[in-house]
């Protein structure tokens, strides 16, 4: 069985083809007013959750209409040097609480800490060692009086178009973001371009191969695949290849969550601008000038 080797979980900003049938994407019935593309609140954003740093990955609605920003499950572990972590057997230390108050980036504006798998998984005794390393995946809950300044489409590619169910194949050329404080504010590396390097075959995680890797502070961001699908969050790096990123599986998490997290119709929403990734990339990398 394949196991990426680990060098470390991107853990809250400090050094990090399955056929799957999962949750939809939202439809438009069911969508509650976003703001515009210029809304603040969005996939790419900062998130700081019990001081660690993290990034944002896609946007979120279930059948109540409420909306949640997604990062990484690893984003809400307090540190304590005394309390080692084992992601092999769901053992990941102190979690800060649900309801925990997690800052949108600099929006002003304050979300809720609703779900972590890397509290949930403990608390439902699993114990597959797969998904215990790899599920690893968060919700933070946007205050209704904030929806209108939320808006669900990624920066710069566009997307997501939907969810993707059915993983990578090797040398897909799939686009990402991070927004690490150690990119001291380069808009140019925040973009990322990624080749797919391999699926786990328990589908819960993608490793990829990214000109610009995942820093501290990278982790959770959001990863599309060539068509512009919610793939994957940023999870951890690997030493194979060396400097690699894996990408926790969104849909695998998706399901997961709404089966144990306690919240019915858990869907992805989609972008409301149009996917221009791998194109868009190739002639941002061309120029001379970061981007907007």
């Amino acid at each position: 069985m394949y196991r990426p080797r680990r060098l470390g979980a991107l853990v809250a900003g400090v050094l990090v083809a399955v056929t799957l049938p999962g949750p939809a994407a939202a439809g438009p019935a069911t969508r509650p007013a976003f703001g515009d593309l210029s809304a603040p609140i969005r996939p790419g954003i900062r998130t700081e959750t019990a001081g660690g740093r993290c990034t944002a990955n896609f946007v979120f609605t279930d059948d109540r209409g409420r909306v949640y920003l997604g990062q990484s499950g690893h984003c809400s572990r307090v540190p304590d040097e005394n309390a080692p972590f084992d992601t092999t057997t769901c053992e990941f230390g102190r979690q800060a609480p649900l309801g925990t108050r997690v800052p949108l980036g600099e929006t002003g504006i304050s979300g809720r800490l609703v779900y972590s798998s890397w509290r949930t998984m403990p608390e439902v005794g699993e114990r597959d060692p797969d998904t215990c390393r790899y599920n690893d995946f968060a919700l933070i809950q946007v205050p209704a009086s904030a929806i209108g300044a939320v808006n669900p489409t990624v920066p710069l590619f566009g997307g997501p178009t939907d969810l993707n169910t059915d993983g990578i194949r090797p040398g897909d050329l799939l686009t990402g973001w991070g927004a690490s404080p150690l990119r001291q504010g380069v808009r140019l590396i925040e973009p990322k371009q990624t080749l797919g390097v391999r699926t786990h075959p328990s589908g819960r995680v993608h490793v990829v191969y990214s000109i610009t890797p995942g820093v501290p502070g990278d982790s959770g961001g959001p990863y599309l695949d060539p068509a512009g699908r919610a793939v994957g969050s940023l999870s951890e790096i690997t030493l194979d290849p060396p400097a690699g990123n894996a990408i926790t599986d969104i849909a695998r998490a998706l399901a997961y969550a709404e089966r144990h997290g306690g919240v019915r119709g858990l869907r992805l929403v989609p972008g409301t601008g149009a996917f221009a990734g791998p194109v868009l990339l190739r002639a941002l990398l061309a120029s001379p000038d970061p981007p907007p």
